[in-house]
């Protein structure tokens, strides 16, 4: 279960991509800090300089674009010299897959006016690299939507099965009452 709490990199990245104000920011952090025991990686459990600290640190850097172009360069060092290893943002597609559903899990929960988040089912798949659904990648999502408490329906609060929905389906996911 604790593949499923909250890290300071899906906090960092929702920061990133909200566009709050710094008090706002300060209130989510704080909120998160107080239930720390039950939705926080427990590596930040303990240290609340460290939890914020490192959420600065990463807001900090998922906004230089100097991260990526260095990581890059690694990498074609790494090719050079004949390495099979490689640096990635995320190591495996169950992370990416986890990381995603925390992510939108922390906006149903933080964001005001925010009850619901939709996309089609095809973008999705294409979020992960795929046109097409795997039994691996289906149970994968799955598994991170039960975790997380997240339930996703089709227009009409219908709930459904990502798969056995059509790949144009539009889902709607909002956290479970």
């Amino acid at each position: 279960m604790s593949k499923y709490l909250y890290k300071p990199c899906d906090i960092a990245l929702y920061f990133s991509f909200s566009n709050f104000t710094i008090s706002d920011e300060k209130k989510i952090r704080d909120a998160i800090w107080e239930d720390r025991f039950t939705i926080l990686d427990p590596l930040y459990r303990n240290d609340k300089y460290r939890y914020i600290k490192e959420i600065s640190k990463l807001i900090h850097q998922y906004e230089e674009e100097s991260f990526y172009s260095e990581m890059h360069d690694i990498n074609k060092v790494l090719e050079e010299i004949g390495s099979i290893y490689i640096i990635t943002e995320h190591n495996n597609e169950d992370d990416m897959v986890e990381a995603f559903f925390r992510y939108i899990k922390l906006r149903l929960t933080y964001t005001e006016n925010v009850n619901y988040v939709r996309f089609k089912l095809r973008t999705l798949l294409r979020e992960f690299g795929y046109k097409k659904r795997t039994d691996k990648l289906v149970d994968n999502i799955k598994k991170s939507l039960k975790a997380l408490k997240l339930v996703t329906y089709l227009r009409e609060y219908q709930k459904c099965d990502i798969s056995e929905i059509k790949l144009d389906d539009t889902i709607v996911i909002r956290l479970n009452e």
